[in-house]
C-alpha cells in the first residue's frame, strides 16, 4: 500500500478544491457569473452581504493563487507574510467589476497549477516551519491548510449560496 507523503496529500487537496470550483464555474451562464453574491455560510466577514459579482469573485481566487505560492516561497525562505492590504477586496472588485469568463478559468487553472507545485515542491522539514502569518503562529503546512486550501472552499461556498439558494419554508 502507497501512503502520501504530506506534501503530495495537501497538494492533491488543494487541487481537489480548484477543479471543484473551476468546474462550478466553468458551467455558469452571462447571468450566473454577474450575478452579486452573498456570504458563504460557512465564514462571513463583516455584516453585508458579499455583494461582488460571482465572476469578480471566482477572479479574486485566481488572484489569490498568485499571492499564495509567492508566500509559500517566501515562508520556506524565512520572510514573513503580512495581512491582506484593508480595502484590497473593495479595489480589486472595483478593478474587475465583469471579468472574462474563459480568462478568468484560465487564470484559475494556470496559477491553481502553481500553487500545487509549489506545495509540491516542499520538503516534510519545510512543512514543519514555524512561523507568523496573517493566519496566526502556525507552519507552513497549517498555512496551506488553513488559508491556501481553505480560501477557493470558502469562495465556491458562497457562490454556490448565490446560485443555490436553499429552499425557503412556505
Amino acid at each position: 500500500m502507497c501512503v502520501m507523503s504530506r506534501t503530495e496529500s495537501l497538494a492533491a487537496e488543494f487541487e481537489r478544491v480548484s477543479r471543484e470550483l473551476v468546474e462550478y464555474v466553468s458551467g455558469l451562464d452571462r447571468d450566473q457569473w454577474l450575478t452579486p453574491g452573498v456570504n458563504s455560510p460557512i465564514m462571513t466577514l463583516g455584516d453585508e452581504d458579499e455583494n461582488r459579482p460571482v465572476g469578480t469573485i471566482a477572479h479574486h481566487v485566481a488572484m489569490g493563487y498568485g499571492r499564495s505560492a509567492q508566500g509559500i516561497a517566501t515562508l520556506v525562505a524565512g520572510g514573513q507574510l503580512t495581512a491582506p492590504q484593508a480595502g484590497a477586496t473593495a479595489r480589486h472588485a472595483a478593478e474587475h467589476p465583469e471579468p472574462d469568463q474563459a480568462e478568468t478559468i484560465a487564470l484559475l487553472r494556470k496559477s491553481g497549477a502553481a500553487v500545487a507545485a509549489a506545495i509540491r515542491g516542499l520538503t516534510e522539514e519545510q512543512l514543519d516551519i514555524e512561523t507568523n502569518t496573517f493566519v496566526g503562529q502556525t507552519t507552513v503546512a497549517g498555512l496551506i491548510e488553513r488559508a491556501v486550501i481553505f480560501h477557493p472552499v470558502w469562495h465556491l461556498t458562497s457562490i454556490r449560496a448565490t446560485l443555490e439558494p436553499a429552499e425557503q419554508p412556505a
